[in-house]
């Protein structure tokens, strides 16, 4: 029987990326997004899913149960960037980036833990940033965000590494995705990153090959996090 993942976010750029690469090493991939996304094989199903709202996480990981008797992991991929500095920032803004990247993702870890804690074994990868690692001027709400995406990760997988559930965080830098793209790529392996290089991390700590990996932060940022780069 085909192993199971379902993606957030997966309608473009990483969760897209993440489909393929899950699809091609031969998982079925449940795809979701805001309008569920057209995926062009057999081994993926798609629904929509808006990663706000708990009552729509719950019946998305039912129907995915009801299908195919399984979930054995989840990438919470879905996420929005807001640009601003902090006087700039609308309640409106703040409450928006907050919902999606970390309410969503908590919604996203609770809806699953139950199968998964019940099977006895499962993986979480929750994307966060390198701005879950460090300050950027200009993206408070977006920062505030990706800071709770890692502790987060952290405590469920203290939670549930007895359980034989884990929890593990990816912090891409600059991706070549119309979300990161006008930033620029200013790092020691000077061009954007692809969406497949996150992609091929992600299926690495979704599959066994990293079976002694819980509660880290796995980075691929092109070394901007290694120090100062002129």
């Amino acid at each position: 029987m085909k192993q199971v993942m379902l993606v957030t976010g997966a309608a473009g750029g990483i969760g897209a990326a993440v489909c393929d690469r899950m699809e091609q090493a031969g998982w079925h991939v449940v795809a979701a997004d805001l309008i569920a996304p057209e995926r062009p094989g057999a081994d993926s199903s798609s629904v929509a899913l808006d990663v706000t709202d708990s009552s729509a996480w719950e019946s998305v990981v039912a129907q995915a149960m009801s299908a195919h008797g399984r979930i054995d992991a989840l990438a919470n991929v879905a996420g929005v960037v807001s640009r601003g500095g902090l006087e700039e920032v609308s309640d409106k803004e703040w409450e928006r980036v907050i919902a999606v990247n970390q309410t969503g993702t908590f919604y996203g870890i609770r809806a699953v833990a139950g199968p998964m804690r019940e099977a006895g074994r499962g993986s979480i990868v929750n994307i966060s940033s390198t701005a879950g690692m460090t300050g950027y001027v200009g993206s408070i709400p977006y920062v505030a965000s990706k800071w709770a995406v890692r502790g987060m990760t952290k405590a469920a997988a203290l939670e549930f590494g007895d359980q034989g559930v884990r929890v593990n965080s990816v912090h891409p830098g600059s991706i070549d995705t119309s979300m990161t793209r006008r930033l620029g790529p200013r790092q020691p392996i000077n061009r954007y990153g692809r969406p497949e290089e996150i992609a091929e991390l992600v299926h690495f700590l979704a599959s066994d090959a990293s079976s002694f990996c819980t509660g880290s932060e796995f980075v691929a940022d092109g070394g901007s996090l290694a120090g100062i780069y002129r």
